[in-house]
């Protein structure tokens, strides 16, 4: 067994299977990392159109694990994180988007700047972002909040030639340190798709982990289209209440502990207000049962 330390790349998909591949061959471009062996873990949630399969034909190095359905990210990634945390042999967790397209230095960016702040042991979360292809804007990256009272209020962080400290971050490329998964452990799985990674970063913080932005953009992802979700202003009423409530949506649970989590004094006006805002536009664009 290699006495180098170990950086262990997670993945949840399902039912994309040329994304994913696509995904898998941007990872074996990526600089070589002579210090660390890398390892690359997939959780294939249950998917029909043969994702599974294709990569155990393309990548049989990769590590699969199948499950059979309905975990969504979260609860996909928190299942992952603890099966490879629990083996004991990882010093930096990496979490990816099957979506998200890195660029061949992208590793080595985040490394870089762990690496400057004290290494595996320490408790640091380093961030990268990611842009439209297209627009070249920010996308995905690290979040910083703007208000001392509104305490869930927070903007994206746009990365720039210098390391930038933040609150949160989305879940998309991130490398978490040994140090830090001892401080805080991993996703919740009380939440199923969505908010995880945010509250993940917002335990960070109150842990007093460090979450640092990486210089420069370190791949590609398009942002999530609103249609068909409870943002989507061209359904109806009852349409964009059956999204809210989904899954993928704010469902209430998830969205009661978040917000009572993190929320403080405004819990319960935090907690109410999307769905307040939602009914609301839909009452005002008088779609209530229109498809």
């Amino acid at each position: 067994m290699s006495s180098r330390p170990v950086i262990s790349i997670m993945m949840a998909c399902f039912n994309r299977r040329q994304k994913t591949l696509e995904c898998l061959r941007r990872l074996q471009l990526l600089e070589n990392e002579p210090n660390y062996v890398v390892d690359i873990w997939i959780l294939d949630d249950g998917s029909t159109d043969g994702t599974a399969e294709a990569i155990e034909k393309a990548y049989p190095t990769v590590n699969v694990i199948r499950h059979a359905g309905g975990l969504y990210w979260n609860r996909a990634m928190h299942m992952l994180f603890s099966h490879v945390r629990d083996l004991g042999r990882t010093s930096y967790y990496v979490w990816l988007n099957d979506d998200t397209m890195l660029h061949s230095s992208a590793l080595r960016q985040l490394l870089s700047v762990a690496e400057n702040n004290g290494g595996p042991i320490q408790q640091i979360i380093v961030v990268g972002a990611t842009m439209d292809s297209e627009t070249k804007t920010v996308t995905y990256s690290a979040h910083r909040r703007i208000s001392s009272w509104k305490t869930l209020k927070t903007a994206i962080v746009a990365p720039s030639l210098d390391v930038q400290k933040c609150d949160t971050f989305n879940g998309n490329f991130v490398l978490i340190s040994n140090g830090a998964v001892s401080a805080i452990g991993v996703l919740d799985p009380f939440f199923e798709h969505g908010m995880g990674d945010l509250d993940y970063g917002l335990r960070a913080r109150k842990a007093r982990v460090l979450i640092l932005l990486a210089p420069g953009f370190v791949g590609t992802c398009s942002r999530n289209s609103t249609r068909g979700t409870f943002e989507d202003e061209s359904l109806s009423l009852h349409g964009r209440w059956l999204a809210i409530k989904s899954p993928k949506g704010l469902p209430f649970k998830s969205w009661f502990r978040f917000t009572f989590r993190h929320g403080g004094i405004m819990a319960p006006i935090l907690f109410a207000w999307p769905y307040l805002r939602t009914v609301a536009s839909a009452l005002k664009n008088k779609r209530i049962f229109a498809k």
